[in-house]
C-alpha cells in the first residue's frame, strides 16, 4: 500500500525494498515467532514493535496494522508496560497518517489527553513526537515547532 498524503513525509518508503530490508523483515518475523514460542509477554511486545517498524519502513501498512491490533489485544488482556504500548501507539499514528486517517489520529490525541502546549514527560516522549506528526498533518506548524523545541 502506498503512503498517503500525510504519510509521504513521515519516513515511509512506499514499498521500495532492497536486500537489507528483506533481511530485516525476515529477522523481525523470526524474532516474533521465537518470542511467541517463549511466551514472555515483554519480549513478545518488543518483537512486535520491531516488526511493525520494519513493516512500516517497507510500506506494508496492512501487515503493520495487523501487528498493532494484535499488540493492543495483548495489552487489553495482560496490561503491557508503557515502554511497549506508547511506542506502538505512536506507530499506529504513523499508519493512520499514511492512510490519510487524520480523524483517527486526532481522536487518539484526545484519548491520550495530549496537548501541544504542555511540557512533555520523558515517559511519553514518543507520544509527543507522534503528536508533532499529527500537528504537521493538520498544518499547525508553529505549534509543532514549539512542541519539538520542548522535547
Amino acid at each position: 500500500m502506498a503512503a498517503g498524503r500525510h504519510g509521504s513525509g513521515l519516513g515511509l518508503h512506499g514499498g521500495a525494498r532492497g536486500r537489507e530490508q528483506d533481511g530485516a523483515l525476515e529477522r523481525a518475523k523470526k524474532g516474533v515467532d521465537l518470542a511467541e514460542r517463549g511466551k514472555d509477554l515483554m519480549i513478545v511486545g518488543w518483537s512486535h514493535l520491531c516488526l511493525v517498524r520494519v513493516l512500516i519502513s517497507a510500506g506494508d501498512l496492512s501487515a503493520a496494522q495487523e501487528i498493532c491490533s494484535k499488540t493492543q489485544d495483548l495489552d487489553r488482556e495482560y496490561r503491557m508496560p508503557p515502554w511497549i504500548t506508547n511506542p506502538m501507539a505512536a506507530r499506529q499514528v504513523r499508519i493512520w497518517l499514511a492512510q490519510d486517517r487524520l480523524d483517527a489520529a486526532s481522536r487518539w490525541v484526545h484519548e491520550r489527553a495530549l496537548e501541544a502546549d504542555r511540557v512533555p514527560a520523558y515517559q511519553r516522549e514518543v507520544e509527543h513526537i507522534a503528536l508533532a506528526h499529527i500537528l504537521i498533518a493538520q498544518g499547525r506548524l508553529a505549534e509543532t515547532t514549539d512542541l519539538l523545541q520542548r522535547l
